[in-house]
């Protein structure tokens, strides 16, 4: 690669010569912002500031199940870390709660009236935007400017959720700034 080259001719070079390297890199990098987890600062909280990485990530980035499952239970084990561990697990849980119902949200929005298209994809690009633009850089802290459309989106799929959850015939629907139905 030559060393003084454009930033577009180092990047079509590592796109041409790394493309699986790269992309891996980008989506890392995506999840990371998308679930909250920012490595470095786990592996300090577990490990301490002259700690190296904790064997947790090493374990879930090289894929092996066993070498996870022993670090998770010794982790578990250690009541020093073991809280924090759990925090981490609350913080994954509370991310995918936080997507899945953000995702509801998105098919109420759609169907079945499908009244909310222009909405929707005004808060969806936004949210995109702003958590996939820092890709391989990808933080818990670049999720921060998504977070209320986020919050609109899965408060959305809540109350679509809870609305399917009731019985046919409890349902209240508004119309015209009355209540109709049983109970209204």
């Amino acid at each position: 690669m030559a060393e003084r080259g454009s930033f577009g001719d180092q990047l079509a070079w590592v796109l041409k010569n790394y493309p699986r390297a790269l992309i891996k890199v980008e989506l890392l990098g995506v999840a990371r912002t998308a679930l909250g987890v920012e490595v470095g600062s786990w592996a300090w909280l577990i490990e301490g500031p002259e700690g190296a990485a904790p064997g947790i990530f090493t374990a879930i980035a090289s894929g092996t199940w066993d070498k996870l499952t022993s670090e998770v239970l010794g982790l578990l084990r250690n009541p020093n870390e073991g809280y924090l561990f759990a925090l981490l697990a609350l913080n994954l849980i509370h991310s995918g709660l936080l997507l899945g119902l953000a995702a509801w949200g998105c098919r109420r929005m759609l169907w079945p009236e499908g009244s909310g298209g222009i909405w929707l994809a005004l808060a969806l690009m936004t949210a995109a935007y702003l958590m996939l633009v820092p890709a391989a850089a990808g933080q818990s802290r670049f999720r921060v400017p998504a977070k209320p459309f986020l919050a609109i989106l899965a408060g959305i799929g809540w109350g679509a959720l809870i609305h399917r959850m009731q019985p046919q015939g409890s349902r209240r629907v508004v119309v015209d700034g009355r209540k109709e139905g049983p109970s209204a």
